[in-house]
């Protein structure tokens, strides 16, 4: 009888002991597969990061253009402003010349 009995408490520890292993296993891989998710993450996290910087990027570069094209079409605007200023002088020099001309011949034939 105390054979039995510790054949039996024998058992029931060999059983309680494989069933705490089989949680441990099952732990460990609960912990195996939440550090894969975790890595996972991260990875996706990075290339998000690397994306957004990359789109940051592009648009700086298209700000930068875009305000070395207003320059340059301000400074185009500046030249053209000046050429009609001088073009509209120019007429009007021309305008008193052809006066001038008019009148010097009236009082050629007057």
């Amino acid at each position: 009888e105390l054979c039995q009995e510790v054949t039996l408490t024998s058992s029931k520890c060999l059983a309680e002991v494989e069933q705490e292993r089989f949680a441990s296993e099952a732990e460990t891989e609960l912990a195996r597969r939440m550090q894969v998710d975790h890595d996972e993450l991260l990875k996706e996290l990075e290339a998000e990061k690397h994306a957004r910087a990359d789109d940051a990027a592009s648009r700086c570069d298209l700000l930068a253009k875009q305000d070395s094209l207003q320059s340059q079409l301000e400074h185009e605007q500046r030249i053209c402003k000046e050429e009609m200023t001088l073009a509209s002088q120019l007429l009007c020099e021309l305008e008193r010349e052809r006066l001038n001309s008019s009148r010097e011949t009236d009082a050629a034939k007057a």
